[in-house]
């Protein structure tokens, strides 16, 4: 079941617009039983420890959770830009983020396009499950493509859950993080099943493929147009190229945007891996990667949900 929103959820109300539609916190101790508890908060206490079982009181959690929120959170919000820190007062709640326009979100647009998506999403299942068929009298046959199916499977798996994160978060440093785990999952399921075939140097050339305008030009975009509300679908092609111009900005000397990327994308195991000359090209940088190129993330994800199983 689909619970779609008469009006769209707008990320400019505020940093925590989505909390706000939320029940009020309050109602999950259960006003009705004041002597019942929920978990380890105490409705009966306002302030502080409530007893001396160390139970903390409800308006202490409160003021926990948010404290521990806003250092996790917000304070890293500015990591890749340095001009910024936790006292600067510029900050505010306008997310770092692009936001889509109220016609990609109106009711009768997502309406429209879930019923697409839906459809869609049952596709790709049904060409899931057929790679898992048994198809030949060979065992060992069968057990590869069982093997193959059940793998697939998981990273899809995988694969919605990360676009999920980037979706709902607004820190661009987790977000970043979290979209090279995402490239990483879409370069070994694609070469996995296009007949490429996955190994280290051949996902690194396909994750710079991916990356480049090329692709957009000659895969993604035409993939995008497949997409049946016009105002969803030409939104997310313009954003969609935006991104790709961005990267090709990223070029410093020989070094190309995706290469570079690349070379981000390594520094997940640690700045001090890899070779000399690749930590040079990263100390010849500026560190600035474009906050919105998670959001890359939307434009491939249509692009396993179409173009499934990739042959």
């Amino acid at each position: 079941m689909f619970v779609i929103p008469q009006v769209p959820l707008n990320r400019l109300h505020g940093r925590y617009w989505l909390a706000s539609l939320s029940a009020k916190q309050g109602q999950l101790i259960m006003e009705d039983k004041p002597r019942l508890r929920h978990g380890w908060i105490d409705k009966d206490s306002e302030y502080g420890i409530a007893e001396d079982d160390g139970t903390f009181g409800y308006l202490e959690v409160k003021r926990l959770s948010t404290a521990a929120e806003s250092f996790l959170l917000d304070d890293i919000r500015f990591v890749y830009d340095e001009s910024k820190h936790s006292r600067d007062m510029s900050k505010t709640n306008t997310p770092n983020r692009h936001c889509f326009g109220d016609e990609v979100v109106a009711f009768v647009a997502t309406k429209e396009y879930l019923a697409w998506y839906i459809d869609c999403f049952n596709s790709l299942v049904d060409k899931l499950i057929t790679m898992g068929k048994l198809k030949s009298q060979d065992k060992h046959e069968n057990q590869v493509a069982r093997e193959k199916c059940l793998l697939a499977g998981w990273t899809i798996n995988r694969l919605a859950v990360d676009v999920l994160v980037m979706s709902s978060v607004d820190a661009p440093y987790i977000r970043k993080w979290q979209f090279f785990g995402f490239l990483d999952a879409v370069v070994a399921l694609v070469n996995g099943l296009d007949g490429t075939g996955s190994n280290p140097s051949k996902d690194a050339a396909k994750f710079k493929k991916l990356l480049g305008k090329q692709f957009f030009v000659d895969e993604l975009e035409p993939t995008l147009n497949q997409i049946p509300v016009s105002s969803i679908r030409d939104e997310l092609v313009l954003h969609t190229r935006s991104q790709y111009d961005a990267i090709e900005k990223m070029k410093i000397g020989a070094q190309t945007g995706p290469e570079l990327l690349w070379l981000y994308r390594n520094t997940r195991h640690g700045f001090l891996l890899g070779k000399s000359d690749n930590r040079k090209q990263i100390l010849r940088h500026s560190g600035q990667v474009p906050n919105d190129l998670p959001d890359l993330a939307i434009a491939l994800w249509h692009y396993v949900l179409l173009r499934f199983p990739f042959r």
